[in-house]
């Protein structure tokens, strides 16, 4: 499996989808993608980074209504734990935040991990098919209300 995971990588991942990941970073807001500066290229008279355009607006967190059950590990090196914490928080319909139970387990094993099935999978099938979500999962800590005291 992992000799077919790298021969793809890192070919889904576009540019502008890393780009605004790092204006997420440098900004530390959750929002669209900062159009106002602009990297010259070959073709353009435009001296680098210029502001051009207005200011990106923040996502509307409340807007979003859907339930929502939110997998997250302890190693996750693109969602530390106090990101997930904040996330949790801004988020009004969260109805669980469940931590893979895994000490090792980290943003590529959402796809490629040898156990994700045990971990994940399995899991969110079993949430998604009772009603409410009140499932007595193994390894499931509902983060939520702690989080939100923090």
């Amino acid at each position: 499996m992992l000799p077919i995971y790298f021969s793809h990588f890192p070919d889904r991942v576009s540019t502008k989808t890393v780009t605004h990941y790092g204006q997420l970073l440098i900004s530390k807001k959750f929002q669209q993608f900062d159009t106002r500066f602009v990297v010259p290229s070959l073709f353009t008279h435009i001296p680098p980074y210029i502001q051009v355009g207005k200011r990106p607006e923040e996502y509307d967190f409340k807007k979003i209504t859907v339930p929502i059950v939110l997998f997250w590990a302890e190693r996750d090196n693109l969602a530390d734990p106090k990101d997930v914490a904040m996330l949790i928080k801004r988020l009004p319909n969260v109805k669980m935040a469940i931590k893979v139970c895994y000490p090792l387990f980290n943003h590529n094993d959402f796809l490629f991990g040898v156990y994700v099935n045990e971990l994940v999978y399995d899991k969110l099938i079993q949430i998604l098919h009772y009603k409410n979500h009140k499932v007595d999962l193994e390894c499931v800590r509902n983060y939520v209300d702690h989080m939100k005291n923090v």
